[in-house]
């Protein structure tokens, strides 16, 4: 009997021995996780939804999703980095429930930007400038214009037209946005948001003739109904007579050459004989004759 009981003593005191055993590992286990998800937790910003290319991420575009790798993602963005991914462009399609890093999201001034900005209906059409008619490098993206051509026909006439007007300026040159600096900057190209009627006549424009931006108040929406108009030559100021048409001047009776000298409103005429001048030929002349 002593015997029997000493066995259950020993089986019941390995029992107790190992259960205390367990519950230290056990413990020990609890407290090691514990640590490594302190260290390793991360709550990433993904898609809510799939994302084509292009599109710009609104906030309701975003969840959470926590990540409890010992790797962390590179190039993620943690929940409290929200505002970082907020507005930016997805240069490449982006899954439902897909983590989101940098290398998918453009940068903030790149052009992928440009076609979001453009609203359904609308076009965006460029227009080659120069140092004068992109205003001296003083255009910059947000700006309103009118644009003007001038158009010479085939009789030589300049005629000067608005071709569209209070119109946005999109991007200057690959710009999307202005420069923080304000620091002018003379570009190749400006690109500008028209209807699609605006960009058929922007294009025979330019064929045609030369193109100028107008610079427009931020808060003049007004458009004004002019058509084209030509350009004449100024008018003379009052008492001046224009100019003296040569072939009017009745010539010498002399025999030899005469040179007609215009001076403003005045013609001199001297005689030439054998490349010679003639003593007292020189006559001052006007519409009417011999003066």
């Amino acid at each position: 009997m002593n015997a029997k009981y000493l066995g259950v003593a020993t089986v019941g005191s390995g029992l107790a021995t190992l259960a205390i055993v367990w519950g230290i590992y056990a413990h020990n286990q609890r407290v090691h996780d514990a640590y490594v998800h302190s260290r390793h937790s991360f709550q990433y910003l993904a898609a809510a939804k799939d994302i084509a290319g292009g599109n710009r991420i609104d906030a309701n575009d975003l969840i959470a999703v926590n990540w409890t790798s010992d790797q962390p993602v590179h190039g993620a963005f943690e929940l409290n980095e929200k505002d970082k991914v907020v507005g930016r462009i997805v240069a490449y399609p982006v899954s439902d429930g897909m983590i989101i890093t940098d290398r998918y999201l453009a940068g903030p001034d790149s052009a992928l930007g440009l076609p979001h900005k453009i609203p359904p209906g609308m076009r965006a059409i460029a227009i080659k400038t120069d140092e004068v008619n992109d205003l001296g490098g003083l255009l910059y993206p947000g700006l309103r214009v009118d644009i003007l051509a001038a158009i010479k026909d085939d009789g030589g006439k300049v005629k000067s037209e608005a071709i569209v007007q209070n119109v946005l300026v999109l991007s200057t040159g690959k710009q999307i946005n202005p420069d923080p600096s304000g620091k002018p900057a003379t570009v190749p190209v400006v690109t500008v948001l028209v209807s699609l009627d605006q960009a058929r006549r922007i294009a025979v424009a330019e064929q045609e003739g030369t193109l100028y931006f107008a610079l427009r108040n931020g808060s003049d929406n007004q458009v004004e109904a002019a058509g084209p108009q030509e350009l004449s030559k100024p008018a003379l100021p009052p008492g001046r007579r224009p100019r003296q048409n040569l072939a009017a001047v009745p010539p010498f009776t002399s025999e030899g050459v005469v040179v007609q000298t215009t001076m403003g409103d005045k013609t001199i005429a001297q005689l030439f004989r054998n490349n010679l001048p003639v003593a007292d030929s020189s006559e001052t002349m006007t519409p009417g004759g011999p003066k």
